[in-house]
């Protein structure tokens, strides 16, 4: 069916509501109509199905504005494979997944036969059912009744995992596809998102939460990843959900892969700060020439940052009295809360190999040196002939 436009059934420009379609989504858009039918409302086009998955019909209002009540259509009964996932967990069965592939299978034929909107329907079910049937997570009130599930081993259970990694990655090949249309990609968006939330915060995490961020970042428009980056905003924002810091910094590297494009610096040290992402802060401030802003960050004296190059903890043994320093991406600290030069050492030459994942990567203060892809205007001297020791 091709879809005739509605711009002559709009009113002339000059008029009361001329110019606007507003489209309301309803439960039941059948009732919706026959109620217009009995107040004998303008109905400018009946009540049918379109291919975009919508059930809808066109009235005017009396003010008129031209409203379009919809209704979104499935091809698939969402209960009646939910019942078919729920009953593969209940079956004495040596293996799950062997029940579950047929469920799998649908999902796939569905998806060649370009109704994606079913099949992402079919997987949610499947990633949904599989997190509360299952136990990849732990459930406060779950009662073990033998040995082997006292100890956590659950056979029957074995390849869940791979087979919720399979859906992901199924997932994101929907976004991946560009003839996918809007309807199946917010489908597709928001099962990825769901299962990134429920994997973040996990006690017993399964590394769900970056496979489906890595989706999204990598298959999504631009618009798209701005509402998913909204989507975040209003995550970290929600009181009544308690977020740790390991998981906030999580929500920041999500936001800035998302945006890593189209964000200033300015904006991109708000996330950090925002999310408690240290390391990224700091390292964007020396790639901008704002030492004395860094290191107020890090709670160091300035003169540090100025005299170093690629800071890296020294070895345990050579930290005298000090109780440690950590740099995990939170506020470097030791057993007195602040730094001191004893806790560093300067390599003799800048090699981001050469260093620790957790350090910060690359020179901001040699000549041609860069941090993120930025090339520092800080000049220092860049023969390093032995490790400097701090004055006292």
């Amino acid at each position: 069916m091709t879809r005739k436009p509605e711009r002559s059934r709009l009113l002339p420009p000059g008029q009361r509501g001329s110019g606007v379609e507003i489209v309301l989504l309803v439960e039941d858009v059948d009732a919706v109509y026959r109620q217009a039918q009995q107040v004998r409302a303008d109905i400018v086009r009946p009540l049918a199905d379109y291919p975009w998955h919508m059930r809808q019909f066109w009235v005017r209002h009396p003010d008129g504005y031209l409203l379009r009540p919809a209704q979104r259509i499935l091809s698939v009964n969402p209960t009646t494979y939910r019942r078919q996932v729920a009953d593969a967990f209940q079956r004495d069965t040596p293996r799950i997944t062997e029940e579950l592939l047929a469920v799998k299978q649908t999902a796939n034929r569905l998806a060649q036969q370009e109704d994606v909107l079913g099949a992402a329907t079919i997987y949610e079910i499947l990633v949904t059912e599989i997190f509360e049937q299952s136990h990849l997570y732990y459930h406060e009130e779950a009662v073990y009744d033998d040995y082997y599930e006292e100890e956590g081993y659950y056979p029957e259970e074995e390849g869940l995992e791979e087979f919720v990694r399979e859906s992901i990655e199924a997932l994101g090949s929907y976004l991946a596809d560009e003839q996918t249309d809007r309807v199946a990609r917010e489908k597709s968006i928001a099962v990825l998102l769901a299962v990134y939330r429920r994997d973040l915060h996990a006690d017993d995490s399964h590394g769900f939460a970056e496979r489906a961020a890595e989706q999204l970042v990598r298959y999504t428009t631009p618009l798209e990843r701005q509402t998913i980056a909204e989507w975040i905003r209003a995550a970290l924002a929600d009181e009544e959900q308690a977020i740790a810091d390991s998981e906030r910094q999580a929500y920041g590297k999500f936001w800035l892969d998302l945006q890593h494009e189209t964000l200033d610096d300015e904006a991109y040290l708000r996330i950090c700060r925002e999310t408690g992402r240290t390391a990224d802060l700091v390292e964007r401030l020396l790639a901008l020439g704002r030492i004395d802003e860094a290191a107020q960050d890090l709670s160091v004296p300035p003169r540090m940052l100025r005299v170093s190059c690629c800071p890296v903890r020294r070895d345990e043994r050579r930290k005298r009295n000090l109780t440690g320093a950590s740099w995990n991406g939170s506020r470097p600290t030791t057993g007195t809360g602040a730094i001191t030069p004893l806790n560093w050492r300067w390599p003799k030459r800048c090699s981001a190999r050469s260093l620790p994942s957790n350090a910060i990567r690359s020179c901001a203060f040699s000549p041609g040196g860069s941090i993120a892809g930025r090339t520092c205007g800080v000049s220092c001297s860049p023969s390093w002939s032995k490790p400097r020791t701090p004055r006292t």
